[in-house]
Formats: structure tokens, C-alpha cells, sequence
């Protein structure tokens, strides 16, 4: 599970509804909201969908996160449009407005392009709401194997124009080909021949080439930045991807059931969705 959900789009849209349905006040962030409005998206949000008991920290921990980065996508939407949406009141819309107009606002806006545009900042990516857990999945199934790190990064870190977001993808990239030429001519000195390099050896190349860790975070990996670790052979590695977001050694079944418990929660979520529609027809 790590920071993302699979699949991810009910639980996002469980969120948003919960934050249309209690949005009383001008929450510009998730910080200001009152703590018993924070409670009641929370609650709305388990009602609509559900897990196994043990889980419940990791959700818990997704949670707060996905909650967080919704809420500013939602008020950024709407602040571009510059039409009140029919889940914000006039008065909280009209007191949004004015702060969007403050300094305050227009300085922390200002620092966050700047972040964006640092080639230190990594945060510029094309996969949306997406985990890169789902985009990772779903090329291996595409595939028919394990994906490689750069295979990855292309699919999440180009255009569809095929440019690369910004320069420091496209200067993580080459580094990391540069490291897997070193590491293909070692011991073939005076050789032309590549030897192939070995999934274990490409993550530690992409590691290196994306400048190492920092509080367990890897540039471009997003939630599969636990596996970045000695001996993993794979981004999607289950064993140890389950040990490093579960906090025990648990069986390689575990993260699969997870997975079981949250297409069906998705499920009950369709039939909850259909009811709904249907009885205001």
C-alpha cells in the first residue's frame, strides 16, 4: 500500500464527496480545516468504503495524504475557473477569494513554482492521480515481466509529446544510462561486448542516478520508494515491498489480499453509486 491505494479511483472519489458534502467554511488547505469537520470527512469517508481491521493505520496513512493533495486540487480547480462551485457557500467562497488575493497567498505561490521548477525539486510528473504502484502494474501486465526503473520513468516523466517535464528527468535519465554502461563493460576490459545487467544492479544504478535516498524517499519512485533498497531485484518485489509498508514480515499474500479487499470495497462502492442513481430516477 505505501502511499497509494490500488485501484485508486474510488477511494479518491470517496474523499471527494466527503469534502463537497461538509465544505462550511474558506478551507484553503487541509490544515485550517476544523478539527470536527476533519472528523466528519473521515467518517463520510468510511462509509463508503471499507477495509480488514488490521489495515487501518495504513489507511489511515494514505489517508491523510490523499486528503491533503485532493482538497488543494479541487480549490486550484475552482480558483482557475473563477466560478463558485455549487459544493463551496458564498460566503466561503467570497472570503477564498480575498485570501487568493492576499500577499500571503501570492508569496506561498510563488515559492511553490519555484520548487516545482528547481531541478532539485523532482515533484513534476504526468501521471496524475494515479500511484505509480498502478502505472508500474499495469506495464508489467502489459509486458508480461518486471519493469525496469527508466521504463517507469519514461511512462511518468514524459509528455505526450514525448519531451521530458523538465531538466532534471531528462538529466536523471542519461545519468542513469551512464551508470549502466560502466556497469555493463566492467570485467570485458578490451572488449567491445556488454555484459546484461541484472535487475538488482538496476536499481542500484537508478538509485545512484537519482541522487540516493532521503527519509526514505528516491526521486521518481513515489510509493515504490521502499524497494529501493539493497537486493531487490524488482520495483514491484513483493516480499519486501509488504515488510517495508506493513511493518512486519508478513507473507507475500498479505499485500495480495490487500488488494482483494479493495476491489471489492470498489465494488460495494459501483452497486452503492448504482442505488443512488436509481432512486433519484
Amino acid at each position: 500500500m505505501a502511499n497509494g491505494w490500488i485501484p485508486n479511483t474510488h477511494p479518491i472519489a470517496a474523499i471527494g464527496h466527503a469534502i463537497k458534502s461538509q465544505f462550511r467554511g474558506p478551507y484553503h488547505c487541509y490544515d485550517v480545516v476544523l478539527e470536527d469537520v476533519q472528523v466528519k470527512w473521515w467518517t463520510e469517508f468510511t462509509a463508503r468504503i471499507t477495509w480488514a481491521p488490521h489495515h487501518e493505520w495504513e489507511i489511515r496513512k494514505v489517508y491523510g495524504k490523499k486528503v491533503k493533495k485532493l482538497l488543494r486540487d479541487m480549490l486550484t480547480k475552482a480558483r482557475c475557473k473563477a466560478v463558485r462551485p455549487h459544493w463551496i457557500g458564498e460566503q466561503a467562497w467570497d472570503d477564498l477569494l480575498k485570501y487568493w488575493d492576499s500577499n500571503k497567498f501570492e508569496e506561498k505561490s510563488t515559492r511553490n513554482k519555484n520548487n516545482r521548477a528547481s531541478t532539485r525539486g523532482g515533484a513534476l510528473h504526468t501521471t496524475g492521480r494515479k500511484s505509480h504502484l498502478e502505472v508500474t502494474l499495469g506495464l508489467e501486465r502489459k509486458y508480461g515481466r518486471p519493469l525496469d526503473p527508466d521504463e517507469l520513468f519514461v511512462a511518468t516523466h514524459t509528455k505526450k509529446t514525448g519531451s521530458w517535464v523538465d531538466d532534471r528527468a531528462r538529466d536523471t535519465y542519461e545519468k542513469y544510462h551512464e551508470w549502466l554502461r560502466v556497469i555493463q563493460l566492467e570485467g570485458v576490459e578490451g572488449s567491445n561486448s556488454q555484459l546484461p545487467v541484472n535487475g538488482v544492479k538496476k536499481i542500484q544504478c537508478w538509485k545512484e542516478a537519482a541522487g540516493g535516498k532521503s527519509r526514505g524517499r528516491c526521486y521518481a519512485t513515489r510509493d515504490l520508494a521502499s524497494n529501493i533498497r539493497h537486493g531487490v531485484s524488482s520495483l514491484t518485489q513483493v516480499t519486501l515491498f509488504v515488510q517495508a509498508t506493513s511493518h512486519t514480515h508478513h507473507h507475500s499474500t498479505e499485500i495480495e489480499a490487500l488488494r482483494q479487499e479493495v476491489q471489492h470495497a470498489t465494488e460495494r462502492a459501483d452497486a452503492a453509486t448504482a442505488r443512488a442513481d436509481a432512486a433519484t430516477t
